[in-house]
């Protein structure tokens, strides 16, 4: 025949991480001695059951008892719910007795709840956003719900969702959205500690802690940024009809001006403020008095046609016709004619129009780009000199330099007023565009020379600087 084997419990429950038993009967119904070998089948229980004893010696007709134990681990490895086994009982002797008895085990569930905010600081003007991580380590799913709260009552909490189901083993977050009921515009940051509450399904209750960090709406730079561009609105206002005046600078352009305007009315002047003749006085295109010539054209004789009334011109008259020295000799003349008598007054008219212009009225300036080219040579144990000589009439304001150097160049470049060194480079030290500003700008006055003064060092060979002076050249 074979074993008869009968499980005293065929529905087992084991809460994770304790203990469970089940006993099994096994009778011998054959005709000699026999080894039955025990052992559990199950894919989900086969790593935490155990049968004892494993193998077994039953002599014909008699009993023996083994012991099924099941320990499943307190871990989220273990999902909780019912799981099937079964007991395999080999006969060594006879093989076609043995038998499977088959039977269940439920494996009780349990939680294990964890909660953290990620980031614990958040960080928001008007809403500040962060998740909260909610971590079962339990073997079965756990229903959580959450609610927020702080002390100031100065931030409105917002979970998306606000009750979530989160199974055995796993790890959710939950989107966390707190909005600042108070703001301001400026200032120092506020914080602000919060609480994240969660209750789970099981009665646990978590509170975990977070702070929310509320800075001011505007930046802290933007009132020195306003600071500073007020400032710049009123300098602009004060400064800019200096900049945009198109009025001369200069002193002598203005009085070249003022004396080119000055000699226009006066020659308008002298045409148009002759002293008319008296009534009755008739006025006769008479000739010329003998040795004198008639270049002095039409005012000259138009004042002298008065003598016919007794009237001599008035200085004004003579002195406008002439202009210059010349004038002012003719006018004297004019204004000594009396009675009927010609006057040479009207030879003042030709004086006048062989006058010179005044002195010191064609001063002008112009912006002008001198640029010396400077060589030196190894071959020279001093330097060698390059140079723009302000002519006559002339002068030229230079408020800085701009240096064109040659990579590799070794020795000492020197800008220079006469003999007077104004910039000394080192040009191996100086990159190869340099722009150097003088402390005041240096006037070059009729006779001076601008100076370019090169000395190259041995390992540099020869040396090609330039130096280029935005100027302003006044001629006059």
């Amino acid at each position: 025949m074979g074993v008869i084997a009968s499980l005293d419990d065929r529905d087992v429950a084991v809460e994770a991480g304790e203990r469970a038993t089940c006993t099994v009967r096994l009778h011998n119904d054959g005709r000699t001695v026999d080894t039955f070998t025990l052992d559990v089948l199950g894919e989900d229980v086969v790593e935490w059951a155990s049968v004892e004893p494993e193998s077994v010696n039953v002599f014909p007709g008699d009993d023996a008892v083994a012991v099924i134990t099941f320990a499943p681990p307190r871990s989220a490895d273990v999902p909780c719910g019912t799981k099937d086994f079964a007991l395999r009982i080999m006969a060594q002797e006879d093989t076609d007795g043995s038998v499977i008895e088959e039977g269940t085990v439920e494996v009780l569930g349990f939680s294990e709840v964890a909660a953290e905010l990620v980031p614990r600081t958040a960080r928001g003007a008007r809403t500040a956003r962060t998740k909260l991580a909610v971590d079962n380590f339990g073997n079965g799913p756990v229903t959580v719900q959450f609610t927020g709260k702080d002390e100031s009552g100065a931030v409105a909490f917002s979970f998306k969702p606000v009750q979530t189901v989160v199974e055995g083993g796993t790890t959710q977050l939950i989107p966390v959205r707190m909005k600042m009921k108070q703001r301001f515009l400026t200032g120092q940051p506020k914080t602000v500690p919060v609480e994240i509450g969660l209750t789970a399904s099981d009665g646990t209750k978590l509170d975990t802690a977070g702070v929310v960090v509320q800075p001011a709406l505007l930046p802290r730079w933007f009132p020195k940024a306003l600071t500073f561009l007020v400032a710049g609105v009123i300098l602009v206002a004060v400064l800019g009809p200096t900049f945009f005046d198109d009025r001369p600078k200069s002193k002598a352009v203005a009085m070249a001006k003022t004396d080119s305007g000055a000699d226009g009315k006066g020659a308008a002047g002298g045409a148009g403020n002759q002293t008319p003749p008296s009534p009755g006085t008739q006025q006769s295109p008479s000739a010329p008095p003998p040795g004198q010539q008639p270049a002095g054209g039409d005012t000259g004789q138009g004042q002298n046609q008065n003598q016919g009334a007794g009237q001599a011109p008035a200085a004004g008259a003579g002195g406008s016709g002439g202009g210059a020295a010349n004038g002012g000799a003719n006018g004297s003349g004019g204004a000594s004619n009396s009675g009927g008598a010609n006057s040479s007054g009207g030879t003042g008219g030709s004086g006048g129009s062989a006058a010179k212009p005044p002195a010191g009225g064609g001063a002008r300036t112009t912006s002008e780009n001198i640029r010396i080219p400077g060589r030196g040579t190894t071959d020279s144990s001093g330097f060698l000199t390059s140079s723009r000589k302000v002519g006559a009439g002339e002068s030229i304001t230079v408020p800085e330099v701009v240096v064109s150097n040659q990579p590799g160049s070794a020795g000492t470049l020197q800008i220079r007023k006469n003999g007077t060194v104004l910039l000394s480079l080192d040009l191996a030290t100086t990159p190869t565009s340099y722009r150097k500003q003088f402390p005041a700008p240096v006037t070059f006055k009729a006779g001076d020379s601008i100076v370019v003064a090169v000395q190259c060092k041995a390992e540099s060979g020869t040396c090609t600087p330039s130096a280029l002076f935005p100027a302003k050249v006044t001629k006059g």
